[in-house]
C-alpha cells in the first residue's frame, strides 16, 4: 500500500477513513496558522486518529510515495507549494485521479476473477481501455499482470484509443478491428471499458448490446451514481445485468451484461436405489431404479420395461441413462447419482451445478463430464484389479466382439481406452439432448446384449456388475470419435456427508 501525505483543508476522521481504503497516511499537511505537531510544534500536537499534522517542510522530509490534494480549487496553490518545498512533480497528484486509480485496480480485479469463475480463460479488450487503466495502476504490480485470465487487445474505431508500444506489452495481442479476434476468443468475453466517455451513453449502450451478439458476456463501466440519460438503460430490458463492484463517490460502477438465459427445459436425473439425502432443485431430479413398489419418492420415468429393468443388477445406472434416453424430451439433460455430481465452479461451497450455469457451460462447450481418471494400469488391467481377472477378461472379449459386430468405427478408440490410462469415469455427464440421445442409440446397440452374456448372477455383487463397470468406459470410447467441444468439471463424491450444503 503506498504511502501518502495529505494536503487538505479539511481534516477529520471520517476523511482520514476515506484516504485509508487506498493509501497509508503518514501526514496530514497543516494549513498556514495551523498547529502542527512534531518537530516544528507540540509533541503531543494536534493528531487526526493517530496521524500527526505537520508542518509543510516536515511532511516532505518524511518517507512518502505521493502527495494528495484533494480539492481542485486551490490544486494549483497547493501544487506550487509542495513544488517549491522540494517534492518531485511526479509524486502530486489530484485525490480524484488517486481515488480513480485505486477504484480501477478494485474493479479490474472483480472483473477478471469473475471471469475465471465463470470459466473464461480469455478477455478481450474492445478499445484497449485497459491500455489507459493499467497505467493509472502503474504505482504497485498493475492488476492485468495478476490477471487469471489472458487479455487481448482490439481496436475498435470511435471507442477507445491505440495503446502505446509499452501498453501492447499488457496484451497477449493486440487486433485490428473485431473481424480479426479469433472465433475461440470471440465466444468468451469482453470488455468495453468506460466507454460512455467516447460515445453517447445511448450509443454506448447500443453498442454493448450488439457485441452481446459476439461475446457471452459484456464487462463495461457506467457513472456512479448513473445521472446521465436514465432512458438509456431501457435498452438492457431483456439481458441479464449483474452488479459486479460499485464505488461510490468519483469513482463507476462495473456491470456484466449477458442475454437472459433462454426458456431451455432443463433435468439431470439422480439415480438411486435405496432411499438416501441427495440435492433436489428445480433441475435435479430423483430416478429410482429399485424395485417400483419400494419408490419412496413417488415419481417414475416411463412405465415399467422388464427386460431393462431385469438387467439393472448388472448394468448398474445405465437403466437410467436408458430410461432418460427414451422417457425425456428435455433439450438439455444428464445423470448423476446421489453422490456424485458435477460441481459447480461458480459457488463457494461444494454443490452441483445448476441450471443457470450448465447452459451457461453449454453455450461454449457441447458435453459436461468429470475430470479425468488417470489410473496407473491400463484400463483394462485396472477392472481386473477390482474383480476376478477371469471374468474381467470375458468381459473384455465380450464387449470387444459386439463392438465390432455393431460398431466397427469405433473399435480402435475401444483398444486405445482399454490399453491407456485414463477415461471419464461414473457415467456423470450433461449434454444437449440430441447428443445425449445419439450416445444412448450408440451404447444400447450392444450393451444389453453384453450384459446378457455376462450372465455372473451368482457371483458377489462386484463381479455380478462387470457389464456395468465396462459400460462406464464406454462414454470415452464413444467421444474418441465425436468431434465435441468437452468441458471437464471437478467431480462431487461425497455429496451428502456435509449437512451444511445439503438439501433433501
Amino acid at each position: 500500500m503506498e504511502k501518502v501525505i495529505v494536503f487538505d483543508r479539511y481534516k477529520n476522521e471520517s476523511l482520514l477513513a476515506f484516504y485509508r481504503q487506498t493509501g497509508d497516511v503518514v501526514a496530514f499537511i497543516a494549513e498556514e496558522g495551523e498547529a502542527v505537531a512534531g518537530k516544528g510544534g507540540d509533541p503531543d500536537g494536534p493528531r487526526i486518529g493517530e496521524v500527526p499534522v505537520v508542518s509543510l517542510q516536515e511532511a516532505v522530509n518524511l518517507s512518502f510515495d505521493k502527495a494528495v490534494i484533494l480539492q481542485a480549487s486551490d490544486f494549483e496553490e497547493k501544487k506550487k507549494a509542495l513544488r517549491e518545498a522540494g517534492v518531485p512533480e511526479g509524486k502530486i497528484v489530484y485525490g480524484g485521479a488517486f481515488f480513480e486509480m485505486h477504484a480501477t485496480g478494485q474493479l479490474l480485479q472483480a472483473m477478471l476473477a469473475d471471469a475465471a469463475e465463470r470459466g473464461y480463460d480469455t478477455l478481450v479488450d474492445l478499445g484497449c481501455h485497459l491500455a489507459d487503466e493499467h497505467v493509472l495502476v502503474s504505482g504497485g504490480v498493475p492488476v492485468c499482470e495478476r490477471a487469471c485470465v489472458r487479455i487481448a487487445g482490439c481496436l475498435l474505431e470511435g471507442a477507445g484509443g491505440e495503446p502505446s508500444a509499452i501498453s501492447r506489452n499488457l496484451y497477449e495481442e493486440v487486433y485490428e478491428d473485431l473481424e480479426a479476434v479469433p472465433a475461440q476468443k470471440r465466444s468468451q468475453c469482453a470488455y468495453l471499458g468506460a466507454v460512455y466517455r467516447y460515445l453517447p451513453m445511448n450509443s454506448a449502450m447500443e453498442l454493448a448490446v450488439m457485441l452481446l451478439d459476439v461475446f457471452q458476456s459484456i464487462y463495461l463501466r457506467i457513472p456512479f451514481p448513473d445521472t446521465q440519460d436514465h432512458r438509456a438503460w431501457q435498452l438492457l430490458k431483456g439481458i441479464k445485468q449483474i452488479t459486479l463492484r460499485e464505488w461510490v463517490g468519483d469513482g463507476d460502477t462495473l456491470v456484466r451484461i449477458e442475454k437472459k438465459t433462454p426458456d431451455t427445459k432443463t433435468a439431470i436425473y439422480v439415480a438411486m436405489h435405496k432411499e438416501c439425502a441427495f440435492y433436489r432443485s428445480d433441475t435435479y431430479l430423483p430416478l429410482w431404479l429399485s424395485a417400483p413398489e419400494s419408490n419412496p419418492y413417488g415419481f417414475t420415468l416411463g412405465a415399467p420395461e422388464p427386460e431393462i429393468d431385469a438387467l439393472n443388477p448388472r448394468i448398474n445406472e445405465c437403466t437410467g441413462l436408458y430410461r432418460i434416453w427414451r422417457h425425456d424430451t428435455s433439450e438439455v439433460k444428464g445423470l448423476a447419482h446421489y453422490g456424485r455430481y458435477l460441481a459447480s465452479e461458480w459457488s463457494k461451497v461444494q454443490v452441483p451445478m445448476e441450471r443457470e450455469e450448465i447452459l451457461h457451460f453449454l453455450q461454449r462447450y457441447d458435453i459436461l463430464v468429470p475430470q479425468e481418471r488417470y489410473v496407473s494400469f491400463p484400463v483394462r488391467v485396472q477392472i481386473a484389479e477390482i474383480l476376478d481377472v477371469r471374468i474381467a477378461h470375458r468381459a473384455y472379449e465380450v464387449y470387444e466382439r459386439l463392438i465390432a459386430e455393431r460398431q466397427p468405427d469405433d473399435l480402435e478408440s475401444f483398444r486405445r481406452v482399454m490399453d491407456g490410462h485414463g477415461f471419464y469415469i461414473c457415467n456423470v455427464f450433461i449434454t444437449r439432448k440430441e447428443i445425449f440421445d445419439r450416445y444412448c442409440g450408440w451404447l444400447f446397440s450392444f450393451l444389453t446384449d453384453a450384459a446378457k452374456e455376462l450372465d455372473y448372477d451368482e457371483r458377489t455383487d462386484m463381479n455380478r456388475r462387470v457389464a456395468g463397470y465396462m459400460a462406464e468406459r464406454m462414454l470415452t470410447v464413444w467421444l474418441m470419435r465425436q468431434d465435441l467441444r468437452i468441458k471437464e468439471a471437478r467431480l462431487i463424491t461425497d455429496y451428502g456427508a456435509d449437512q451444511g450444503v445439503l438439501r433433501t
